[in-house]
């Protein structure tokens, strides 16, 4: 019986034989297949019809009766079972030949393929572990593998590791030779050494015996460089001051480069650097003679404390030493300069309450007194260094004794004022005012007695109508050639059109009391270049000297301006600067870049008649020098100032320096002058000053070409050269 819906085929048992039905069938009287679709006439034995096993069968029918019989529609059927692991044992058999045959392949071709790169690596990791544990020191030797690329790649390795070596060696010997203190290092950080090159332990100050091979151990190394950073210069970059072991102290650079790697840097002995940089700084901010602080320096420092701190009360005190141009005249400028310094070292006390003392000019001191509540102790100070100064004494090569005089003026801060420049003032006003009155004592800055000034305060009309008018005029002093007398240059002096500022100085000081000395000096060089070009064919080919004011300078749009007007003369200026011109440095360095953008030349003024000229001289590197007239005046008479101006003339001679006398009034001045070398003369005997260029006589032309014929410089000993 066929059963359509659940798919199974019932027989009723007929004839039953053979043991495996029996063994798997619980039913021997009916057997029930279910229906298998994927095999033909084959059909699985259902569950519930057998005991364990899964048995298939095969069903084939069988005609038995015709067709119009009575039993046509019986069916009989020949089944045959078997179980299922008899009708699947030999493709079982065959699936698992095939399985233990492609796992034996397997296992086969792997230890074959490991054996075979075991065999190539071998050599690989030979050669590679003996790279690692190569010592760097020497020359790197490897192993011949067999294996043509990787022996050639060995080759090249060993090949650079000899050029790198050698390389190496030859940095080190050049770096030797010329001696350089500098060193390297180098850590890796995986290692517990560093590389270090020879100079290191040198530097540092090292026993060599630390070394191993070009090797210390890391924490030595470290040691050592942590005790050179505990001291850094605050006001220089990786600059390191270092004790060294035997107590010498060195200035160390360090400069490091860190990676995840390893760690690279540089060790250099910086110690002349900054010795050098020191020697300098101090040079650029103290005075030569007595040690102190310039007026650069003083300026600078106590603006920086006026800014930054709490002073309280302070006194700004100006010191001008009396007597000092007496000495220098009767006993000599040496003496001068010790009378100078004999006051600096009364004065350099003041630092030690809470004072900063510097010296300024030749004669004059400013002091800063400051952190005080009340005056009165201030003023004790100032007093017990004025009684000082007044009991010590010099003695004179006469055999006398000369005490040390100053007069002093004070300025309150913040009385008075709380701006430097005006406690500047304020003070000098203060000093001069005693100086007139009771020269030798202190005086105080009164308001009062400084607004009845009325030359400086109410002259502020006065200068505005010189200044908006232009109300200036230049006349022209000739400069001639002390071998020919020749013309080789005119000075352009300033001459004020207003009855009362009769003189330069009053214009000068007038403008320096109202800040308007830029105004001045603009003024100056449009005037004078303007009168230059106007009469061009008078000055025929000589050169103009045109006095700049220390310390201003033309600003870049005038600067532009007069190229544009007057460029083709620019060339022919000889720019005049003092020696103060150097306490601002950034004016200095526009006037030197001005001069040298017009091809022009620069000339020192008045040389001799401050106490820093020599010092100026060598800063300003002038082509001409100019003498002042202090020291020209009766030269043909004084032995001490033949000397100075032969020992000048030998230093300028052999810079290539002209120089120039100023202030020559007589016949016999300019004989001396002339017989003594000198370059070129001014003053009123070779010419007075003119509106506009005038020639000299011809007579006095011809005095100076024959005393030039006769001259014979006379054999004056020298003073050492400046």
């Amino acid at each position: 019986d066929e059963n359509a819906e659940d798919g199974n085929m019932e027989f009723e048992n007929i004839l039953v034989d053979g043991p495996i039905f029996k063994n798997i069938t619980v039913d021997m009287t009916q057997t029930v297949f279910e229906r298998d679709h994927k095999h033909p006439d084959i059909y699985r034995l259902k569950g519930n019809n057998q005991k364990s096993d899964v048995a298939y069968g095969s069903v084939h029918y069988l005609n038995l009766y015709n067709k119009n019989t009575p039993f046509e529609q019986d069916k009989w059927a020949l089944v045959g079972i078997i179980k299922e692991a008899s009708l699947l044992k030999s493709v079982r058999r065959v699936k698992v030949n095939i399985a233990i045959s492609l796992l034996i392949v397997f296992v086969a071709g792997i230890t074959g393929i490991l054996l075979v790169g075991i065999r190539q690596v071998k050599p690989i990791t030979v050669l590679s572990t003996s790279l690692k544990e190569s010592d760097p020191e020497r020359a790197i030797v490897l192993e011949k593998t067999q294996i043509k690329e990787i022996d050639d790649l060995a080759r090249a390795v060993e090949l650079l590791s000899r050029e790198v070596a050698e390389s190496a060696s030859k940095l080190s010997k050049i770096i030797g030779m010329v001696k350089l203190p500098i060193a390297a290092f180098e850590h890796v950080l995986d290692q517990n050494k560093v590389f270090c090159t020879e100079a290191f332990f040198d530097i540092v100050g090292v026993e060599k015996s630390h070394r191993q091979g070009d090797y210390i151990s890391a924490a030595f190394f470290y040691s050592i460089l942590n005790d050179i950073k505990k001291n850094p210069e605050s006001d220089l970059q990786d600059i390191y001051r270092y004790r060294r072991d035997d107590g010498s102290i060195r200035w160390i650079r360090i400069r490091i480069q860190e990676d995840k790697r390893k760690v690279l840097g540089v060790i250099e002995d910086a110690t002349e650097e900054t010795r050098e940089k020191r020697r300098i700084e101090y040079e650029r901010d103290h005075d030569i003679l007595t040690h102190l602080i310039n007026r650069r320096a003083f300026h600078e420092q106590v603006t920086k404390i006026i800014q930054d701190r709490d002073v309280k009360i302070a006194a700004f005190v100006m010191w001008d030493l009396d007597n000092l141009k007496y000495i220098n005249d009767t006993y000599g400028h040496d003496y001068g300069d010790e009378y100078i310094r004999t006051a600096a070292g009364v004065l350099r006390e003041i630092s030690v309450h809470n004072g900063i003392i510097g010296r300024v000019s030749g004669d004059e001191f400013h002091a800063f007194i400051y952190g005080y509540e009340d005056k009165q102790e201030i003023r004790q100070i100032v007093e017990k260094t004025q009684e000082k100064l007044y009991n010590t004494s010099l003695a004179m090569p006469d055999g006398t004794d000369f005490r040390i005089r100053a007069s002093a003026g004070i300025a309150w801060y913040p009385d008075d004022s709380r701006n430097y420049h005006e406690l500047i003032r304020f003070s000098d006003f203060a000093m001069y005012e005693i100086k007139n009155k009771a020269k030798g004592n202190v005086g105080e800055f009164n308001r009062n007695n400084y607004k009845k000034e009325s030359f400086l305060l109410h002259g502020k009309a006065e200068l505005n109508r010189l200044i908006d008018e232009e109300l200036i005029k230049y006349v022209f002093q000739p400069i001639v050639d002390a071998k020919d007398g020749k013309i080789f240059a005119y000075e352009a002096l300033m001459r004020p059109e207003i009855e009362s500022l009769s003189s330069p100085m009053a214009v000068l000081k007038l403008a320096h009391s109202q800040s308007r000395l830029n105004e001045i000096e603009r003024l100056t060089w449009f005037k004078v270049m303007e009168t230059f070009s106007r009469h061009i064919k008078e000055f025929g080919d000589t050169k103009i000297f045109i006095n700049s004011i220390p310390n201003h300078v033309i600003s870049y749009k005038d600067r532009y301006r007069l190229e544009k007007l007057y460029g083709e003369y620019l060339h022919r200026v000889v720019v005049e600067i003092t020696e103060s011109e150097q306490s601002d440095e950034d004016i200095t360095r526009r006037k030197m870049d001005m001069i040298n953008r017009w091809n022009s030349q620069l000339a020192l003024d008045d040389f001799g008649s401050g106490y820093n000229s020599e010092i100026a001289l060598l800063a300003l590197s002038p082509a001409f020098i100019k003498i002042d007239m202090s020291i020209i005046r009766g030269i043909d008479k004084d032995m001490n100032r033949q000397k100075m101006l032969l020992n000048l003339l030998s230093y300028a001679k052999e810079r290539h320096i002209k120089v120039i006398a100023e202030g020559v009034e007589t016949e016999e001045e300019m004989k001396t002058l002339i017989k003594f070398g000198i370059d070129y003369m001014q003053g009123h005997y070779i010419g007075m000053p003119e509106k506009r260029p005038k020639r000299i006589s011809e007579e006095l032309i011809e005095t100076i070409k024959e005393i030039e014929v006769h001259t014979n410089i006379p054999n004056i000993p020298m003073y050492p050269p400046l």
